[in-house]
C-alpha cells in the first residue's frame, strides 16, 4: 500500500492525489469487505464439505462444536491473490507526469541521470556522517506536526477497529446467540461500507475545497479521537450473566459466586457419567442453561437433528 500511494503521488497532480488515493482507500475496504462475505458464506457449510452429506451432520450452526469450512476461504484468497497480482508486473517503470506531455526518451535519460547522481552522492557518505545526522533527522521528524498528527491518527483507529473485529463476533454469537456466519456477516454490513463512504468523502472533499495538509490531519485527529471514544464507551456496556446452571445458579436456579467442578453435579446427572469438560451447552424450558445434554439429565428425546428435543427426568424440555 505504501508503494502504491508513492507511485499515484509521483504521477498525478497535487490537486488530484487526495481524491485518487481515496478511492484507493476504498478499493482496500472492499477487499475485507468481500473478505466477510465470503467467512459468512464459509461459515455456513461444514468443514468436511464434499466428505460429509449435510443430512448425517446432527448440530446446527449456533453448536459450540460447529466448526465452518474455514479451508475453502484460503483457497478461493489465495487464488484471488494471485490473478490481481499478475498485471502489476506490466506496469512500466515510470509514467509521465499527470497533465505534462509524454517524452519517453527524456524521461529515460532523466531517471538515467537521477540514478548515477544518487549513485555519486552515496557513494561519497560515510558511516560516521549518517550517524552524526540521524539524531537531527530524528528530532525533526517528531517535530512535524503532519507525521505526529498521522501516527496519533493510526493508533486511534486501530485500537478501535482491531478490537471491534476482534471482539464483537463473539459478543453478538454469546449475548444474542448469533451463528458465527451471522455474527461476520453483521460486521461486515455495518461497519465497512461506512468506511467506504468516509474514504471516498475525504478525498472528494480535499479536493473540492482545497484543504491542505495539515488541515485534513487536524479534522482526521478529531474525528479519529471521537470515533476512539465512542468505541472506548464499549468498555461500559455490561450485560447480565446466562444462567447456568452448575456455574453462574444452581440446578435449582438458586445464584452462586464460588465455582468448582463438583457443581456441576447434581442428583438429575449423578448416575450418568457425565464428562464434565464437554461444552454443549443446551436450554431448557425453565429458563437455565446446561453445560451438555447429558449433565442436564436427558433421559429421553425425540426428533432428529437439529430438530431434537430432549426430555429430563424432571419433564423439561432441552
Amino acid at each position: 500500500m505504501p508503494l502504491i500511494i508513492s507511485y499515484v503521488e509521483d504521477f498525478s497532480k497535487a490537486e488530484n492525489s487526495p481524491f485518487y488515493i481515496g478511492c484507493l482507500q476504498i478499493a482496500t475496504v472492499i477487499g475485507p469487505f468481500l473478505g466477510f462475505m465470503l467467512g459468512s458464506y464459509c461459515a455456513q457449510l461444514y468443514v468436511d464439505l464434499g466428505f460429509t452429506a449435510i443430512e448425517e451432520v446432527t448440530i446446527t450452526l449456533t453448536d459450540a462444536r460447529w466448526v465452518g469450512a474455514w479451508w475453502l476461504g484460503i483457497l478461493i484468497c489465495g487464488s484471488v491473490n494471485l490473478l490481481a497480482g499478475m498485471p502489476f508486473c506490466f506496469l512500466p517503470k515510470s509514467l509521465p507526469k499527470e497533465g505534462q506531455a509524454s517524452d519517453t526518451e527524456l524521461l529515460s535519460k532523466r531517471n538515467e541521470s537521477l540514478l548515477q547522481e544518487r549513485g555519486e552522492t552515496q557513494a561519497k557518505w560515510k558511516m560516521r556522517e549518517i550517524t552524526k545526522d540521524f539524531i537531527p533527522f530524528l528530532r525533526s521528524l517528531f517535530h512535524n506536526p503532519v507525521y505526529m498528527l498521522f501516527i496519533c491518527i493510526t493508533v486511534m483507529q486501530f485500537n478501535a477497529f482491531i478490537g471491534m473485529i476482534t471482539f464483537m463476533p463473539k459478543y453478538l454469537e454469546q449475548q444474542y446467540g448469533k451463528s458465527a456466519s451471522q455474527a461476520i456477516f453483521l460486521i461486515a454490513v455495518y461497519n465497512l461500507p461506512i468506511i467506504c463512504i468516509g474514504y471516498f468523502l475525504g478525498g472528494f472533499l480535499m479536493k473540492k475545497f482545497k484543504i491542505s495538509t495539515i488541515q485534513a490531519a487536524n479534522i482526521a485527529f478529531w474525528i479519529s479521537l471521537i470515533e476512539y471514544l465512542i468505541y472506548f464507551a464499549a468498555y461500559f456496556t455490561v450485560c447480565e450473566n446466562s444462567p447456568v446452571a452448575g456455574l453462574t445458579v444452581s440446578y435449582e436456579g438458586i445464584e452462586q459466586v464460588s465455582y468448582m467442578e463438583t457443581t456441576l453435579l447434581a442428583d438429575c446427572n449423578s448416575d450418568c457419567d457425565c464428562s464434565i469438560k464437554v461444552w454443549d451447552p443446551v436450554c431448557g424450558e425453565n429458563g437455565i442453561t446446561y453445560v451438555s445434554p447429558c449433565l442436564a439429565g436427558c433421559k429421553a428425546s425425540h426428533g432428529t437433528s437439529k430438530y431434537t428435543v430432549r426430555h429430563t427426568s424432571s419433564n423439561y424440555e432441552i
